[in-house]
């Protein structure tokens, strides 16, 4: 998921639905490959459709758009639709568990977390925080409580999403979970899309 944090790096939020935009693509053809999915005309046809509207949105829609930002796009499309269809090959090893499932990949992300701690020398950080203020330990724990039950229930959502169906319908349900937040944004918020006309 890092390809994605690059991505709006280099691009605009409103433009980062397109430069991701290869991830219905990327999806049907790594199910097909990894799980033996065949897809159906109708999917072929929307992977057409998509990979049009990505062509369009990238070359001919007058906008400056950072190379490097659809690069890390398709990258981060890429990566997404692998994590994806992974997840639904790995469940099968698990007796189709979507909670064993999701306890491992909490297990691994913690260990991996742990050690980009070290690497990246955050360890003074961190022991300043624990041993620092009291109010800023209380404010770190409690906002690790609620991204941590929230992160899990998502987590579990996007397992069993996968599990009932496929790699495919949960990167349409992902978009249309993408567009409807971008509208939320737009409603709520009053958040601009684009300052292009």
């Amino acid at each position: 998921y890092s390809f994605s944090n690059y991505t709006l790096l280099y691009v605009d939020a409103s433009f980062y639905q397109v430069a991701r935009g290869m991830v219905l693509p990327f999806t049907v053809a790594t199910s097909y490959y990894f799980l033996g999915s065949r897809p159906s005309t109708q999917a072929l046809s929307a992977c057409a459709l998509v990979t049009f509207g990505f062509l369009v949105g990238v070359l001919l829609d007058g906008v400056n758009v950072s190379t490097a930002g659809i690069l890390f796009g398709v990258a981060s499309s890429a990566t997404t639709a692998l994590h994806d269809v992974t997840i639904k090959k790995a469940m099968k090893l698990l007796d189709n568990s979507a909670l064993a499932c999701c306890w491992y990949m909490n297990l691994l992300s913690s260990i991996v977390l742990g050690a980009v701690v070290l690497v990246s020398g955050e360890l003074p950080g961190i022991s300043r925080l624990m041993y620092g203020e009291s109010e800023a330990l209380r404010t770190f724990v409690l906002g690790s409580c609620i991204t941590g039950v929230f992160g899990f229930l998502m987590g579990i959502a996007s397992l069993l999403s996968i599990k009932v169906t496929s790699p495919i319908t949960h990167m349409v349900s992902s978009a249309v979970r993408g567009v409807a937040a971008s509208v939320l944004g737009v409603w709520y918020f009053h958040d601009i899309i684009s300052t292009y006309v």
